[in-house]
């Protein structure tokens, strides 16, 4: 079985200060510990940094954990001890890439900017402990797994719990899209620039299907007027004419959109 945490702290000596649910470092350390040594070997567990402290405690604990059967798939974090480059070398605990994806997911340490999940379902991160990202309205961004340790109960997350969230993205449950409409193109591209950063809003001249795309890639559903009156449905990218051709069963499925807006497709379809 798959599971992911981030952020043990092991050997950090004042973790207590952070975690006051401990009264001592290695009370706080044992209990970790403890909780690898119950996964076997047929178990992968994914660290996503901020591991193994450099200290006094290092090498016992690097050799304790060692010889545990579980296998170990570590991302480094900030606080994570330089020497885990070549003391884990042969060992179970496998470094990764910083940033790598895995089922069509994201994984990295700290999150990543929302401009960057484009292409896949979800980003699974750490870094934030008790934090978790929001979107502009200050609601939890369900674009964002923190497996943190802080944020799940001291408990590790298993796969299937993080793909339960990825699946309600793609079926539109959980994560109701709202459009936002604009007369022209350059009230479009201003109001992105303004709520994404993305300087291809501001500096780049654009037709209105790349403009719609793009917003969508950002996370946002636009439908620019000025399209809908000169071209009608026939850019095929402007909402009107997206729905108008779902609605005529003129495309089958959510072809010519990515495979993560899925639920724009179900959405006009309904």
């Amino acid at each position: 079985m798959n599971y992911y945490s981030s952020d043990f702290h092991l050997g950090h000596k004042s973790i207590c200060k952070y975690r006051p649910q401990f009264s001592t470092p290695e009370e706080h350390d044992e209990c970790i510990l403890q909780m690898m040594e119950k996964l076997t070997k047929r178990d992968i567990l994914y660290v996503l940094g901020d591991f193994l402290f450099e200290g006094p405690k290092y090498k016992e604990y690097l050799e304790r954990i060692k010889k545990m059967p579980v296998r170990i798939k570590l991302i480094m974090g900030n606080h994570d001890s330089i020497d885990l480059y070549t003391d884990c070398i042969g060992s179970n605990i496998e470094i990764q890439l910083p940033l790598f994806s895995y089922k069509n997911m994201w994984i990295s340490h700290a999150p990543i900017h929302h401009q960057e999940i484009r292409g896949r379902t979800l980003n699974i991160h750490g870094h934030l402990h008790g934090v978790v990202v929001r979107d502009i309205k200050g609601d939890p961004d369900p674009r964002y797994f923190n497996v943190n340790l802080d944020n799940n109960n001291f408990e590790f997350v298993h796969l299937d719990t993080i793909k339960a969230q990825a699946n309600v993205l793609k079926a539109n449950i959980a994560f109701t899209p709202k459009i936002f409409t604009f007369n022209t193109h350059n009230e479009a591209k201003d109001w992105l620039f303004t709520n994404t950063g993305n300087v291809d809003f501001k500096y780049h001249r654009l037709r209105g299907y790349e403009i719609v795309d793009m917003a969508l890639q950002n996370g946002y559903i636009i439908d620019i007027l000025e399209d809908c009156l000169i071209n009608g449905f026939k850019s095929g990218y402007n909402l009107e004419g997206i729905k108008k051709l779902i609605q005529d069963n003129s495309i089958d499925g959510p072809t010519p959109f990515n495979k993560e807006y899925v639920w724009l497709y179900n959405l006009f379809k309904n």
